[in-house]
């Protein structure tokens, strides 16, 4: 069998789970994500990878939440229950519902890596209304209470044709929402790319993000299958993802973990993603873990540019 090429490997999507009380053929509590969410992501040229959300005592460990997704090309948030007012700093409504502090935590944490790692990330109803509090922005915390909510709606959207939705839409679309709550004061950076008549902020993008970034009010997954406008906003999420996919740090790394030979130097690689440091890359390929030595020198290459460093790199091939 030929060997697949760097290119035909599909870039790793990561998507929290969503916890939930139960689920069809489950005895137990589940964790689960839209099928629609995920056949989007995959029919667009992603791999889905969901993962557990973990946050011991409610903290917002974004130190640890890297660690856990270091292999991740892109970030997906996707809609859920209620974000818990606390952590904008706000009272919670009486009509709030499906909070779950960890899973706030969690994805608060996973945000805060993907903005600060520069990762491609999509955010969609829930996930947008997290980013935009990570952001230090806050809530209307039930839209009963201004506009109306937008639960179970369809509507038109007007969109900013110059701003990068505006690319993958056009200027007008109908989209599917469910939702009763919204972005209140924007978080800093945060940039308006769409409203619905009654003034709800529909999307935004990032200003100066070096990586991708799209957050979405409401829910493309939902008609993604036979709406070509929905299924453009995976395919330029994912797109980015393979783009980052095929940088050559990214694909050193996956190299590395796929011809360690051990738990000890999978646990290395894992420290060496989160360090970026050629001096770490230098010193685990002096270390007796078994892993393919050149592939170490030449990651610590591309990490830097430093003639000392070169110097060393050349003299551990050497050796």
């Amino acid at each position: 069998m030929p060997e697949k090429t760097r290119d035909a490997r599909r870039p790793l999507i990561v998507i929290p789970a969503r916890f939930s009380p139960g689920a069809t053929a489950l005895r137990y509590e589940a964790e689960v994500t839209a099928r629609a969410l995920v056949q989007a992501v995959f029919a667009a040229g992603g791999e889905p990878v969901v993962v557990h959300p973990y946050a011991p005592d409610l903290k917002i460990d974004v130190g640890a939440a890297r660690e856990r997704i270091w292999f991740a090309d892109g970030v997906l948030l996707p809609g859920g229950g209620d974000v818990a007012a606390r952590w904008s700093g706000q009272q919670p409504h009486p009509t709030q519902y499906g909070v779950d502090e960890e899973q706030d935590a969690f994805d608060l944490a996973v945000a805060h890596v993907a903005l600060a790692d520069h990762l491609p990330l999509l955010a969609i109803c829930r996930g947008t209304q997290l980013v935009n509090v990570a952001l230090g922005g806050d809530l209307v915390q039930d839209m009963d209470d201004t506009v109306g909510n937008h639960k179970n709606r369809v509507h038109d959207l007007e969109v900013d044709e110059t701003s990068p939705l505006g690319e993958i839409v056009g200027r007008r679309t109908a989209i599917s929402c469910y939702h009763h709550q919204c972005i209140a004061t924007l978080g800093a950076g945060l940039i308006p790319a769409a409203y619905s008549a009654d003034g709800v902020i529909e999307a935004v993008t990032l200003q100066d993000h070096a990586g991708w970034y799209l957050g979405v009010q409401w829910h493309p997954e939902d008609s993604a299958a036979t709406d070509p406008v929905q299924a453009e906003v995976f395919r330029h999420f994912v797109a980015a993802a393979a783009t980052r996919a095929r940088e050559p740090e990214q694909c050193g790394l996956s190299l590395l973990y796929m011809r360690a030979e051990s738990v000890a130097a999978h646990a290395q690689i894992r420290l060496l993603s989160c360090s970026s440091s050629a001096t770490t890359a230098l010193d685990l390929a002096s270390s007796s873990v078994t892993i393919d030595r050149r592939l170490l020198v030449s990651w610590a290459r591309l990490l830097c540019d430093n003639p000392a460093t070169t110097s060393a790199s050349a003299a551990l091939k050497a050796g």
